[in-house]
C-alpha cells in the first residue's frame, strides 16, 4: 500500500502603498504682466509646497523655457533650487525676475517646472 501525502503551503502577503510627499507650485495658471520701461524689475512671487514631510531633503532644481531670454536678459528665476528638509512642510518661494529693458517687443512667454532629487 502506498500513502500518498501532499502538503500545501499558503503564503500571504499584504502590501501597504506608502505615501509618498508631492511637491508642487501653490499658486498655478497664467500671470500676465506688462513689461515698463523704466529699467527696473519686476517680481513674480511663487509658493512652492510639499504636501507631507519627506524622510530625507528633497532639492527642487527649477527650469524655465519659453520664448522669453533667461539669464538676467529678459528674466532671472531667483533662487535656482529650493531644498524641503527632512520632516519638514515649510513653504519654500521661488521668485520669477522680470525685467523692464523698455525694448519694443512681442508677446513673450516663460514657463516654469521643476525636478526634484
Amino acid at each position: 500500500m502506498k500513502l500518498f501525502f501532499k502538503t500545501l503551503f499558503l503564503l500571504c502577503l499584504s502590501y501597504t502603498a506608502i505615501a509618498q510627499p508631492i511637491i508642487s507650485f501653490s499658486n498655478t495658471g497664467t500671470t500676465t504682466i506688462t513689461e515698463g520701461t523704466d529699467c527696473s524689475f519686476q517680481d513674480i512671487v511663487l509658493d512652492v509646497v510639499i504636501s507631507m514631510p519627506a524622510t530625507d531633503d528633497a532639492v527642487v532644481n527649477f527650469n524655465s523655457s519659453g520664448t522669453a531670454t533667461g539669464g538676467g536678459v529678459d528674466y532671472d528665476i531667483i533662487p535656482a533650487s529650493v531644498t524641503f528638509l527632512a520632516g519638514s512642510t515649510t513653504t519654500q518661494q521661488v521668485t520669477v525676475r522680470v525685467y523692464n529693458d523698455g525694448e519694443i517687443e512681442a508677446t513673450e512667454s516663460i514657463q516654469l517646472d521643476f525636478n526634484v532629487l
